[in-house]
């Protein structure tokens, strides 16, 4: 992923790096928290242009920059919806009318614009039922990573007790 050169295009790299910026800003990520670039879950059929963790809530982050289309959206949204607490589209001026239409009500979603995000619905939070589910997705080692950027008292770095650690 490079920055983009082109005046008036604004790319994924972009406005992921200014969605990282906006998160710190608004303090809805803090030291506390971890960011994961490019998740994937389903049975590695799906990636999440970010995920952010915290101690007690999971955000899924589904970005479309001007060069994306919105044909694969929906069914994006609706996997993400199974295993995110809260689930954001962060999208070009260009997507906003086309999101807003496509996704449930529930889905928060954020426009790029020339001075930064914009909140265009706010959406709702709720608590998944599969936290667990989204950590036997990850690599041991992301476990690991995890369990010591949230504080967890772990015996041994085995999947097993990294799970009951987390209370799965």
């Amino acid at each position: 992923n490079q920055m983009n050169n082109t005046p008036g295009k604004v790319l994924e790299a972009d406005i992921k790096a200014m969605l990282i910026e906006h998160l710190l800003q608004k303090g809805a990520v803090s030291s506390g928290s971890v960011l994961i670039n490019e998740f994937t879950i389903d049975n590695f059929s799906r990636r999440v242009d970010l995920v952010t963790v915290g101690k007690d809530c999971l955000h899924a982050y589904e970005i479309k920059s001007e060069a994306d289309s919105l044909y694969r959206l929906e069914s994006q949204v609706e996997m993400y919806l199974k295993f995110f607490d809260k689930v954001i589209v962060v999208a070009a001026s260009k997507h906003i009318a086309g999101v807003l239409q496509k996704v449930a009500e529930e889905i928060t979603v954020m426009e790029v614009t020339d001075r930064g995000l914009k909140l265009s619905r706010r959406g709702r939070t709720r608590k998944t039922q599969s936290v667990c589910s989204l950590l036997k997705l990850m690599k041991v080692t992301d476990l690991k990573k995890l369990s010591t950027r949230l504080g967890l008292a772990v015996k041994s770095h085995t999947r097993a007790e990294l799970a009951r650690a987390m209370l799965c």
